[in-house]
């Protein structure tokens, strides 16, 4: 390791604690470099058949750029994809829809966009952009 990199490594543990440690090794673990594990590193062939695809992600999520990046990869490849960014919600915020107002109606949004895309009329409203999103066929993506 360098040691501008050791210092930024410091800084931001001053900052996250130990987390940041956990960060670095996983990093550093080939896992994250196997496309079962992250499909943005699949062969383009293998995307380009993927279904017409809805990504649902957060604004703090420390995967949305890789989120933005696949929406754009398979939209490069012409496959139909859309993108929603909930806005001040974190990764995994349906594990919390007990605990915030803002999760719970997060998770609504979800179950319509699914309950849309597997063809159930029982839903309750959503808008009309999440419609026709979900309204072709639409395979949810987390990741």
């Amino acid at each position: 390791m360098d040691t501008a990199y050791q210092k930024r490594l410091l800084q931001l543990h001053k900052l996250l604690g130990d987390s940041v440690f956990l960060v670095e090794r996983l990093r550093e673990n080939p896992l994250t470099q196997n496309e079962y594990m992250s499909p943005i590193l699949s062969d383009p062939a293998i995307l380009a058949k993927f279904p017409p695809t809805f990504l649902i992600t957060a604004s703090q999520d420390p995967l949305l750029d890789d989120n933005i990046e696949f929406n754009q990869m398979l939209k490069s490849l012409n496959v139909p994809c859309r993108l929603n960014i909930k806005n001040g919600l974190h990764h995994g915020f349906l594990n919390f829809v007990s605990a915030s107002k803002d999760c719970y109606r997060a998770s609504k949004y979800v179950s319509n966009v699914i309950k849309i895309a597997i063809g159930s009329t029982n839903t309750t409203t959503t808008t009309t952009d999440t419609i026709s999103a979900a309204s072709k066929a639409i395979t949810l993506m987390r990741f």
